[in-house]
């Protein structure tokens, strides 16, 4: 149940593009020469896609599954996600 504001979220979709662009499996390892980024979008508005609400200022991000065996997993939805690898500091509700 953690919260992160609008400005927090463009922020670390920023310098995760300008800095960073490693892509995580499941917070295990990087899978960088399986993946490719595409695109990198936040949601300027309350929409839905696919069948899923997504909330204005929601980060997005897609990616090409280049590995043939992690496209399986992807598809057999063996993996949960992929991760940025950020980091927080968890402090109490106000």
């Amino acid at each position: 149940k953690d919260i992160y504001s609008a400005a927090e979220i463009r922020e670390a979709a920023h310098r995760f593009m300008e800095e960073y662009r490693n892509v995580g499996l499941m917070h295990r390892e990087i899978v960088n020469g399986r993946v490719k980024i595409l695109e990198s979008y936040l949601a300027p508005a309350d929409f839905d896609l696919d069948g899923t609400h997504v909330k204005k200022g929601t980060w997005l991000l897609a990616v090409r599954v280049l590995d043939d065996d992690l496209w399986r997993q992807v598809k057999e939805r063996e993996i949960g996600g992929f991760s940025i690898g950020g980091s927080a500091v968890r402090r109490p509700a106000r």
